[in-house]
């Protein structure tokens, strides 16, 4: 016997829809010019591998240069920095051996800092939760007319976590933020980590043989991204 489900049932939806994540360590040197570097010069120095191969023609603008590889890295030169970056479902095991070979290698640039940025966005299910409110209601508890002035609520929500793993500092922004997705609006939230090596030494060839702490903390990374995403999804989620 088949019974009719009523006209205004719905199932239930799960609370996120989309599940998007890519991780970015970026190196600044003031001296550092796209001019400078070129796809034959990464081979040669043997930053690249011999055998990787380009996923897309390398795109030059005047003031950068950016390469695509198949195994799911993005190197992107600008003027006084480089980001080396993936997506996390590439699963790459070598995004830390290409920066440190990047540092060891071409020394010249007098490096002077990192930064390893993870980015999460996750998207809601149409009229089901708003990251804004997932924030307020979640993260926050608040009521409504204590974060309102003159009835006036906030139109946007940042909160700023800061977490210490081995002594460094790990910075966790949580933001409301719109998603268009297919040419469909949806709200989401924006998880991004910051690690900031704030040292001002500059990562000259010295430095990188007597001194590892830059170069240990890059091989670390995925350390600090299961770090981060065990945050958001056992405690902020």
């Amino acid at each position: 016997m088949k019974i009719p489900f009523p006209n205004n049932f719905e199932p239930q939806k799960p609370l996120k829809i989309y599940d998007y994540q890519d991780i970015t360590i970026i190196i600044f040197a003031k001296s550092l010019k796209p001019n400078q570097l070129s796809l034959v010069n990464l081979y040669q120095q043997g930053i690249i591998p011999p055998h990787w191969q380009l996923k897309e023609p390398v795109v030059c603008k005047p003031h950068s240069f950016q390469l695509s590889f198949h195994e799911g890295i993005n190197i992107n030169v600008e003027m006084g920095k480089v980001s080396f970056s993936y997506k996390k479902k590439a699963h790459s095991n070598s995004l830390d051996i290409i920066v440190n070979n990047f540092i060891a290698k071409i020394i010249s640039y007098q490096f002077q800092r990192f930064q390893i940025v993870f980015r999460r966005l996750i998207t809601f299910p149409k009229g089901k939760c708003s990251g804004l409110n997932f924030i307020n209601n979640n993260l926050l508890s608040l009521q409504e007319s204590r974060i309102q002035v003159n009835s006036i609520s906030p139109h946007k929500i940042q909160l700023n976590f800061v977490y210490k793993l081995e002594n460094q500092p790990l910075l966790i922004s949580v933001i409301d933020t719109p998603v268009i997705k297919k040419k469909n609006n949806y709200s989401g939230l924006l998880f991004r980590g910051l690690i900031n090596d704030e040292n001002t030494k500059r990562l000259n060839r010295n430095k990188y043989q007597d001194n590892h702490s830059g170069s240990n903390i890059i091989s670390n990374y995925p350390k600090y991204l299961d770090f981060f995403n065990q945050i958001v999804n056992s405690y902020l989620l």
